[in-house]
């Protein structure tokens, strides 16, 4: 298992020299009452990140997203949601809400569904695609490697609402799924 200190350090390190930096450009470089207490407050700021999310959480409560383009419907997990250390009852919930979520999507006539997530593995493809049998829908699954900034957006995030370090996988599954006209 992979140590998370030194990554977490170099990031509060470049933090906090970010904010003294800031702090000598808003303070004109003297260092008094003032210019702690903005320090303090833009070093702090990070902090904000994780209630703010539970707020915007509970205001769109649902685990998963669906968003419509040109005629597709791309499926993506809400950003809000903290996904950190799930339980068992949570990875349940997930799964339901992700098929039912789904076969919601799958009632609009005429529309390709699109998920694409860098938690989506073949085993967990294969688990999804038993929900849709090859007689009722077409369903193509790719694998697509995951672009740097992607990984450090996904770094950062994960760092700035969970307080923890994460490594995503370096390939992203996509799974393409879309309901057969009936002849």
């Amino acid at each position: 298992m992979k140590s998370n200190a030194v990554p977490v350090a170099i990031i509060i390190t470049c933090w906090m020299l970010i904010c003294s930096a800031l702090t000598t450009l808003i303070t004109n470089g003297l260092f008094t009452l003032d210019s702690l207490i903005v320090f303090i407050t833009l070093t702090g700021t990070p902090a904000l990140f994780n209630p703010l999310a539970k707020v915007v959480f509970n205001l769109r409560p649902y685990p998963f997203v669906l968003m419509k383009k040109r005629r597709r419907l791309w499926l993506h997990l809400n950003p809000w949601l903290a996904v950190g250390q799930p339980g068992i009852r949570d990875m349940k919930g997930y799964w339901h809400a992700l098929s039912d979520t789904l076969r919601t999507a799958m009632k609009t006539p005429q529309h390709t569904i699109i998920l694409s997530s860098h938690l989506l593995s073949p085993r967990r493809t294969a688990r999804l695609l038993r929900h849709f049998p090859a007689d009722h829908y077409f369903c193509h699954t790719l694998s697509r490697p995951i672009g740097h900034a992607e990984r450090t957006g996904l770094q950062i995030d994960t760092f700035l609402k969970e307080w923890r370090w994460y490594t995503p996988s370096m390939q992203c599954g996509v799974l393409v799924i879309r309901k057969k006209e009936k002849r």
